[in-house]
């Protein structure tokens, strides 16, 4: 996670998904999601502060201090936005020179909604496909299997790198699954275990 961290702590970022970077990548514009334009991912995401404010969430993880990067609850809420989607996220790093318009969270006027207080920012303006810098894959289940693309974001380059993490995530997920058995293995000796006892008093 520490070499993830770093990479993140450079710059300013938008996360979407595979098929929300496709459209991007189509229109050639990040637009704000103004009357529904697009689907979105989680319910909580139509109560967020930049969907109110008719605005483009950023996360501005180069401007904070240590001590807010690291707390444990901006770490939860920043993991739950960065890991969002499944299977792969895409976290696109933006040219901060060609983001003019930045309104960084304590300068946001309208707080009503979701937000994650000091590394949030919005936007209000579609910006440009040439603002993006370079973009990363991230794997919802193992924060270590991720791959940086520098330039050429075509299809086929995503898909080759994707073809690239699928392993690691497979066996990421057995481990969990086999995890998840012996934890229901363990859970079911106890209920059993507590049965008999609870029969044996009865007797």
């Amino acid at each position: 996670m520490a070499k993830l961290d770093n990479i993140l702590r450079t710059g300013i970022w938008h996360i979407t998904s595979l098929h929300g970077f496709r459209g991007i990548k189509k229109d050639q514009f990040i637009y704000p999601n103004i009357n529904n334009r697009f689907k979105v991912t989680y319910p909580q995401s139509n109560n967020s502060v930049a969907r109110k404010n008719n605005c483009i969430s950023l996360f501005d993880l180069e401007n904070i201090s240590d001590e807010i990067y690291n707390d444990s609850i901006y770490t939860s809420q920043r993991h739950s936005i960065i890991f969002a989607h499944r299977p792969f996220s895409v976290a696109l790093n933006l040219d901060r020179s060609k983001l003019h318009a930045i309104i960084p969270y304590n300068k946001i006027e309208n707080k009503d909604g979701v937000i994650i207080g000091h590394m949030e920012c919005i936007y209000p303006e579609p910006i440009p496909f040439s603002a993006i810098k370079n973009i990363l894959l991230l794997d919802d289940l193992n924060c270590d299997n991720f791959i940086m693309l520098n330039d050429n974001f075509t299809e086929e380059q995503i898909r080759n790198k994707i073809d690239e993490m699928i392993p690691l995530r497979t066996e990421k997920y057995c481990k969990n699954k086999r995890k998840r058995q012996q934890e229901d293995k363990k859970l079911f000796e106890e209920m059993l275990k507590r049965k008999r006892e609870s029969e044996k008093k009865r007797i």
